[in-house]
Parts: C-alpha cells; sequence; structure tokens
C-alpha cells in the first residue's frame, strides 16, 4: 500500500475586491495544488489567519473594521464587527492561539488590541501604544505581543487576565516573531537597524545590530535562526541561536516580505 504525506491547508490569497481568490490544498510533491472555493468577503482584506484546530479561517476587512470567519469545510462565511473606531484604517495584522481559541487583530492606526473570543463570538479590546502595527502570540505562554511602531514599544498582554506591560524596543518597531521553544521575542527596528531581542520570561531586552531598515523577520524553529530582511541594504541578515549575526545574504532590491 502506498503511503501518502497529510494534505497541506495553503494560505488563501485576496484580491482587491475583497474576495478570496482560493483555498489551496496542497499534497506535498505529490499533486499539484488545486483552486476549491472563491469565498466573497469585504473590500480590502488586510490579514489572513488561520486556527488549524477549528478549522476556520479569519480575515480582516478594513477600513470596515471586521472579520470574516470562514468555515474550512463548508467555506461559508460570518462576518463580525469590531466596533467603531475613531480613525479609519487600510492596515492590520491577526494573530490566533489555537490553543484557547482566541483572535487577536490589530489595525495600525486606532490604539487597540481586539480580542475575538471563537466560540463565543465576543470582542473585547485592551489598550495598546500608538500605531498598532504587528501582532505575535506565545501559545506556550499564552501571552501576546503587540508592535507599537510611533511608541518604540512592544505592549505584552497577558492572555489569561488581559493585563498589560510595556517593554521599550528600537526606534520605529515594524515586525515580530517569536521563538515559541525557547520564548525570545525579535521585534525588526527599522529605524534603528536594529532587531530588539526580549526574553518572554522576564522582558528584558537586547539589541543586534543588523542592515539597514529591517522590515520583517522569518524564525526556523528547527535551528532557532532568525533572518531579517534588510529593505535599504538589499540583504537578509542571518542571527544565530546565541543571538550572534552569522551572515548577510545579498538579494534582490527592497525586500519587504509581506509589510504594508
Amino acid at each position: 500500500m502506498i503511503s501518502f504525506p497529510p494534505v497541506r491547508p495553503i494560505s488563501p490569497h485576496f484580491g482587491e475586491q475583497g474576495h478570496v481568490f482560493g483555498v489551496l490544498l496542497a499534497v506535498p510533491n505529490l499533486f499539484a495544488q488545486s483552486l476549491l472555493a472563491t469565498v466573497p468577503v469585504a473590500n480590502y482584506p488586510q490579514a489572513i489567519a488561520m486556527n488549524p484546530f477549528t478549522n476556520r479561517v479569519y480575515a480582516l476587512e478594513e477600513p470596515a473594521n471586521q472579520i470574516t470567519e470562514i468555515d474550512g469545510t463548508t467555506n461559508s462565511a460570518t462576518t463580525f464587527s469590531l466596533g467603531v473606531n475613531s480613525q479609519k484604517s487600510l492596515n492590520g495584522a491577526i494573530a490566533i492561539n489555537s490553543f484557547t481559541n482566541k483572535i487577536y487583530i490589530v489595525d495600525g492606526v486606532n490604539n487597540h488590541l481586539s480580542v475575538l473570543n471563537g466560540a463565543t463570538r465576543a470582542v473585547a479590546q485592551v489598550t495598546v501604544g500608538n500605531a498598532p502595527v504587528a501582532v505575535a502570540v506565545n501559545l506556550y505562554t499564552n501571552t501576546i505581543y503587540v508592535v507599537n511602531e510611533f511608541d518604540n514599544t512592544v505592549t505584552v498582554v497577558n492572555g489569561s487576565m488581559l493585563g498589560t506591560t510595556t517593554v521599550n524596543v528600537g526606534v520605529e518597531p515594524l515586525a515580530i516573531a517569536i521563538d515559541l521553544d525557547r520564548n525570545k521575542i525579535y521585534v525588526a527596528d527599522f529605524g534603528s537597524n536594529a532587531v530588539t531581542v526580549i526574553d518572554g520570561r522576564t522582558n528584558s531586552t537586547a539589541s543586534i545590530p543588523v542592515g539597514s531598515s529591517p522590515v520583517a523577520l522569518a524564525m526556523n524553529r528547527g535551528t532557532h535562526n532568525v533572518y531579517v530582511a534588510d529593505r535599504l541594504a538589499n540583504t537578509v541578515t542571518v542571527i544565530s541561536s546565541a543571538g550572534a549575526v552569522t551572515g548577510t545574504v545579498p538579494v534582490g532590491s527592497v525586500p519587504v516580505a509581506n509589510r504594508h
């Protein structure tokens, strides 16, 4: 009998007119990806994330300030308002704690974190810093990290009580990645040409110089290496698990990853 590897969901892709252009399903190295469905959502979807435990996909739509929940089995969609914002946004980010079924949303303009309970669909708001542009969650510690671009801070949110702590980072932080196993949080400081490393146990910080204008981060959980896209240097900086820069790799012009 032939044993096939498990089916792996691939993130949907959005179009400018507010549609998920396709939910792709692929078996690695065996079958070509195929279009399964097109799911209408509101105009200008800005971010997307999936809870693999509930098989639900969440799309953030701005400036409508709403979330569309897509059932991964039926592709049916339900929309929830995140409330009334004082300022309109055309940006946003989503992070999900799949263990607690909580969805965390920021819009880059309004100074709060929206918390959607995936089970009850209730929405709570937590005050954070100025211009929250990125969000990430450590599933193991149930801690949420919000990057505040204009404050040069990260708001640390306790996922159980929603209490907050503020951690100072470099100038104009834009992106974040978490090493879940080592409880280290990496923040790309665009204006400082550095990456701030936050110790998740103590909230103490260290700064690592990188290339010009770091704008995005990626983490390899196997090696614990961090890869930093240096926008104006046209390079990717490689940071080892020990916190040392081990290489600078030339890439194409103005690497930005998924930064808007």
